[in-house]
């Protein structure tokens, strides 16, 4: 019996530590199907483990490491999307007909095909702060919180087609749910996210309507602001409100003018070309990596995101801040704040879709901006300190429902209200 491509499908994903296994298997108690796109590449690693000789015993971040490794490897080799295809023939072949929920998604090319496959397709992304998600998997890797942070920034973002793009995925999400908070036992914990995925499910099946709150309505602002951007790299929203939801200002991060956006000036990222001849000038002054040492034949020899073939990123030895002082855009924190005119941004609430670098921040903290609500996970560090160590201004991470969900969910309310105060004819 072929699977149902019409009822309601859900994907689950975010970094890794932030719950979202737990949140599957809340949704299994509420009668829906989970299939793990990582499930064969967990198989794939067992079975290589065992053929080896003499078997090699996971150390320290090593499953996660040898994961992503053979990830890539295969969406290299096949399609980009190759694993959520596996995983689609798979429960085609099965007899299963109802809710499904397709868990751990970590690339672009993998979200596309099941939106494609599923007309009714929702992605919600589970978030958790770093450091909460570092104490959940401390114990894998052995308190190397090193290992654990280099791990993370590679399921993060690789930049390159095949790669780990849990950002980017997490951007696409229709839903976000906030889980910070330490339950145990287990049980306990898919209670918590049970309760909590719910109102969205009574949401998505139009069991309940309502209007978007505040944030839901401030952040799909952001949103739709930031597909202005013609930027290469990532588009960034931004908007500025009151605490009475009026809307004061927006931005979105792109070449000031009268410069043109890099792609119509120059045909590429003007950052990325800049750290290339960078990278290319140093390795002809040391021509050796300085991770395994070995000598490099110019930039040609580099893989995907200026890689050695051990790994190593000559991007983040070379560059640390990755070109980032050398991009000639205005951020959308900042493009906000100046499109604001002047006008008294004290105590004011900041709406955006990707975290404040630690230059947005500075002019954040320095116009009294007093609460910054944010989509994409991935903190700056030290961005993060200064704002709200420093700064003493209140961070959010945004919870609900995504501008690219919006007319699906809430234009029910529409409906409704036609519907229950219309006037009779007589």
């Amino acid at each position: 019996m072929p699977i149902d491509r019409i009822g309601l499908t859900l994907g689950i994903t975010g970094p890794f530590g932030s719950g979202c296994s737990t949140l599957a298997k809340a949704l299994e108690q509420l009668g829906h199907k989970r299939i793990s796109i990582s499930a064969g590449v967990r198989e794939e690693l067992l079975a290589r483990r065992k053929s080896s000789s003499p078997l090699e015993l996971p150390g320290k971040g090593d499953d996660r490491k040898a994961l992503q490794d053979i990830g890539n490897e295969y969406r290299q080799k096949f399609s980009p999307a190759y694993w959520a295809e596996l995983a689609v023939r798979q429960t085609e072949a099965s007899d299963y007909k109802g809710k499904l929920t397709f868990d751990g998604i970590r690339n672009g090319s993998e979200l596309e095909y099941l939106r494609q496959t599923f007309p009714n397709f929702f992605l919600i992304s589970v978030w958790c702060p770093q450091s909460t998600r570092w104490e959940r998997v401390k114990a894998q890797y052995a308190g190397d919180s090193a290992v654990f942070e280099d791990d993370d920034k590679r399921d993060g973002n690789e930049e390159v087609e095949y790669g780990q793009q849990v950002q980017l995925c997490v951007d696409k999400a229709d839903i976000v749910i906030r889980n910070d908070e330490n339950h145990t036992p287990p049980a306990a914990a898919i209670s918590f996210l049970k309760r909590k995925i719910e109102q969205y499910l009574n949401l998505l099946m139009q069991k309940e309507v309502r209007h978007p709150h505040h944030d839901e309505l401030s952040m799909a602002i952001a949103y739709t602001t930031s597909l202005r951007s013609l930027c290469l790299k990532r588009t960034v929203g931004a908007a500025i409100t009151d605490h009475n939801n009026i809307l004061i200002s927006v931005g979105y991060n792109e070449n000031p003018e009268p410069m043109e956006p890099c792609i119509r000036t120059y045909g590429y990222c003007y950052k990325d070309a800049k750290q290339r001849d960078h990278i290319e000038l140093i390795i002809k002054r040391r021509p050796e990596c300085p991770e395994c040492k070995k000598r490099l034949n110019g930039i040609e020899s580099l893989r995907d995101g200026f890689k050695c073939e051990c790994g190593y990123g000559l991007a983040k030895a070379y560059s640390p801040d990755r070109g980032m002082s050398r991009c000639t855009a205005v951020h959308a924190e900042m493009a906000a704040i100046l499109n604001a005119g002047g006008r008294d941004l004290r105590g004011k609430i900041l709406y955006t879709t990707t975290f404040p670098c630690a230059q947005c921040a500075r002019q954040i903290a320095y116009v009294g901006i007093k609460k910054v609500v944010y989509v994409d996970p991935y903190p700056d560090p030290d961005s993060e300190r200064f704002l709200k160590d420093s700064c003493h201004i209140t961070l959010q991470m945004f919870e609900g429902v995504k501008a690219r969900a919006y007319d699906r969910v809430f234009a029910p309310v529409r409906q409704m209200n036609e519907k229950t105060y219309a006037l009779p004819h007589k």
